[in-house]
């Protein structure tokens, strides 16, 4: 039974992937190639069942529209790791970000957990642009058996994050 869950969830993530790339084609929603981005973070990471938080480490690739007015669109896909009980995955997510301020952006995200805790995740965090291309990321990660807080790095070597 899990092995058809999976393969649901892999089949939903395909669809959902390939409506945001049609889509995109169609619109000003470019995915770039020069938007490309890839970062890293650690973090701690509550399981239903464990008395204790556990440690978490995550890396991630990711592929951003540029700026429409004061929104951003972005699809993710990383590989986590809670460190104590050997529970690891791929996941990937669509995020949305709000420029609040120059330096500062809101972010929400939404995707699928396909490792350990396959099902939906969902997120919201805080992102500051420290360099021109350089941010940091404070996450909160809700999965169907996990919620995670993460501190994350993220670098887009090819353009700089806010004109």
């Amino acid at each position: 039974m899990k092995g058809y869950r999976l393969l649901l969830v892999y089949l939903l993530m395909f669809q959902c992937v390939s409506a945001v790339l049609a889509e995109s084609s169609q619109s000003n929603l470019k995915l770039e190639p020069e938007w490309s981005y890839f970062g890293g973070g650690v973090g701690v990471s509550a399981v239903k069942g464990l008395a204790e938080d556990e440690s978490m480490l995550q890396f991630f690739l990711g592929r951003s529209t540029p700026w429409i007015g004061r929104h951003q669109f972005a699809i993710e896909a990383g590989f986590a790791e809670i460190s104590d009980i050997k529970s690891d995955g791929l996941w990937v997510s669509g995020a949305v970000l709000q420029q609040l301020q120059p330096d500062i952006d809101l972010t929400a995200r939404a995707g699928f957990d396909l490792g350990d805790d396959p099902g939906l995740l969902f997120g919201v965090g805080v992102a500051y642009t420290m360099e021109r291309n350089m941010q940091v990321r404070l996450d909160y990660v809700r999965r169907d058996e996990s919620s995670s807080f993460l501190f994350n790095l993220v670098y887009y070597p090819w353009v700089q994050i806010h004109p």
